[in-house]
């Protein structure tokens, strides 16, 4: 097969999807006349269309109600030797990782069946009430937060694309001003004269932790599409003054209660639920007009200035080392009571109790400090939260002492290891075998069932489906496809390619290209020893999950594009691929993995720049 043939099969797969111009069809049609290799390619892959099409429509043919439809299909992708189906893709399919696509094209069916059966009056309804927080350019608001054990504290706050925010309490002369695309957060504080700046390295440009407004859009963009199972009507009941009508919604993504006007349709409060926590937003005010200097990082003359710097890059294993040890050291010895963000709460509360003891106002250069000891110990916390569901991760340092060599305050297991990662108080760290872990009477484990991470396998489960525990994290990470999954898949390809991205994401020809060089990496599967066989699984699945992801923006016409054939790792300024998440905005993926989102202008700005 010659360099040409590999140019070729790209080209058969984006004509089986019908993506050729007719005068490209005709020149693929010249080769296949020569060339029997990639006519019998062309060939196993109409047929796997054709087999695809028969499956959705076998689906749909069999299932006379909702339930049905979920329970078989995943009944048949659970247990392919029961299902004709499956036995027919394997005919065709011959490689251990288009088995598992295969498996998962029987989700994406289960979800177009549900699709088509889910939306009815009350998710039309509260789809097009939350509309104004995914489209508005600028907004105005009054934010409420609620924590266990801690006063309530106010904000009043402004908002304006992209991603810049203003909020100060009610009051209160000192207002914190948030820009995202800067990588700055700064708080003045007039009466004082003072400027607190936060340089953030690594930020994402979407990060609802620095900014209340986007925090509520991202929840309700994740959360999309909504059904009836997830949104409860309410009724109507008077809101600040006015008649509302209100929706609670209840998914993985989002617990909300959502208020609006009965004359306008338009929020006038939305109320988000996390454990303790409660955020609550309202006078909501969208599209009014705000003078750009509102949102300036200009330090005002006269002014002294004092940096701080945060780290946003992903958390690792030694970073939640780290914030143990911190919280050891502000706590006089102890852990955190549970590992989650809303921790700082604790530690907060701890350090003010211990300021008031000392009887004297703490200083400008105390509170700085503080905050950055702040800022430094929550770096870590997020590698928990991030650690999926296999990893059967445990907590049990409420109760520990900071220096006990032998009492262990958190373990997981890394993804294709046969061990854990045990760590102690002492916070020296060692690799365990499953039976030799500690008794978890008294623990705050990850949920070990994944159904309780996805809605819908929870109420697959309640039907009676009977999902493998070892496939249930598939099928969640299936149904939750996400940027993450394309990102992870794409630094497969990197490890996989030197340093190179695919030319394709197509699933038919990534698949199969990825096949190719997992087997060369690890060898077979069927002779790889166990941990060869677990590593080379899981970046399969990587690789299959990103070009899921960029299949499914395709098929929901979200104007999606994708350079791996120009773009480098080295173009951290050029797009590697780019796709619509609003009427008006674009999420753009460039050369070196980082993400932003731009409006449609600037992204005719950015693919300006020529390709190499």
């Amino acid at each position: 097969m010659s360099d040409n043939c590999e140019k070729i099969r790209d080209q058969i797969a984006d004509a089986t999807t019908g993506l050729l111009s007719q005068l490209q069809v005709d020149a693929l049609q010249q080769h296949l006349s020569q060339c029997t290799t990639c006519r019998e390619f062309a060939r196993a892959l109409t047929e796997e269309d054709k087999l695809l099409t028969e499956l959705f429509a076998k689906i749909d043919a069999n299932m006379s109600s909702r339930h049905e439809r979920v329970l078989r299909a995943i009944e048949s992708s659970c247990a392919p030797n029961e299902s004709e189906i499956i036995s027919m893709w394997r005919t065709v399919m011959k490689s251990p990782i288009t088995k598992l696509a295969a498996a998962a094209v029987i989700i994406i069916a289960v979800l177009v069946a549900i699709h088509q059966f889910g939306s009815t009056v009350e998710s039309v309804a509260f789809g097009e009430i939350v509309r104004p927080f995914l489209t508005a350019r600028t907004a105005t608001f009054k934010v409420t937060i609620k924590g266990e054990g801690v006063p309530a504290q106010e904000y009043d706050g402004m908002f304006m694309e992209p991603c810049r925010m203003r909020h100060g309490r009610p009051g209160d002369e000192t207002v914190v001003i948030v820009d995202l695309e800067q990588g700055k957060l700064m708080t003045l504080i007039p009466k004082l004269k003072q400027a607190v700046v936060i340089e953030m390295t690594n930020a994402p440009d979407e990060s609802g932790n620095l900014n209340f407004f986007q925090e509520i859009r991202m929840r309700i963009q994740n959360a999309q599409p909504f059904d009836d199972e997830s949104v409860e009507s309410l009724g109507e009941k008077k809101i600040e003054g006015q008649s509302a009508i209100g929706y609670h919604v209840q998914k993985a993504e989002l617990d909300a209660i959502v208020w609006a006007s009965s004359k306008t349709k338009m929020p006038v409060r939305i109320e988000i639920f996390e454990d303790a926590m409660t955020i609550m937003m309202s006078n909501i005010v969208f599209d009014v007009e705000l003078d750009e200097s509102l949102f300036s990082l200009d330090v005002p003359e006269g002014y002294t200035v004092k940096t701080l710097r945060q780290d946003f890059s992903e958390p690792m294993e030694e970073d939640l080392i780290e914030s143990f040890r911190i919280w050891a050291e502000h706590m006089d010895g102890k852990f955190p009571s549970k590992l989650h963000r809303s921790a700082v709460n604790e530690f907060m509360k701890y350090q003010q109790e211990k300021m008031k003891e000392k009887g004297t106002e703490p200083s400008i250069e105390d509170m700085t400090q503080m905050q950055q000891t702040i800022i430094d110990m929550t770096h870590g916390f997020p590698f928990v939260e991030a650690l999926p569901a296999q990893s059967d991760w445990y907590y049990v340092g409420k109760d520990a002492t900071f220096g006990d060599t032998d009492t262990p305050i958190f373990w997981y297991r890394p993804e294709g290891s046969e061990t854990y990662r045990v760590i102690y108080a002492d916070l020296t760290v060692a690799d365990v075998e499953p039976d030799s872990l500690p008794q978890v009477s008294q623990s705050q484990p990850r949920s070990k069932d994944p159904s309780q991470q996805s809605p819908f396998l929870e109420e697959a489960a309640k039907m009676g489906a009977d999902i493998p525990a070892d496939k249930q994290h598939i099928v969640a990470r299936m149904l939750g496809l996400n940027e993450k999954d394309v990102i992870r898949g794409l630094q497969v390809w990197l490890e996989l390619l030197d340093g190179r991205y695919p030319n394709s994401l197509h699933p038919k020809v990534a698949v199969k290209q990825a096949d190719s060089l997992l087997t060369a990496k690890y060898g077979s599967r069927k002779q790889a020893d166990k941990e060869k066989k677990i590593q080379f699984e899981e970046k399969a699945y990587d690789i299959f999950f990103a070009s899921a992801f960029y299949d499914k923006l395709i098929r929901e016409k979200k104007d999606v594009a994708y350079c791996g054939d120009k773009i480098t790792v080295e173009d951290s300024g050029k797009v590697l691929m780019r796709w619509k998440i609003s009427d008006d905005k674009y999420r753009v993926v460039f050369g070196n993995l980082t993400r932003r989102s731009v409006t449609a202008e600037k992204l005719a700005e950015l693919e300006k720049q020529p390709l190499e």
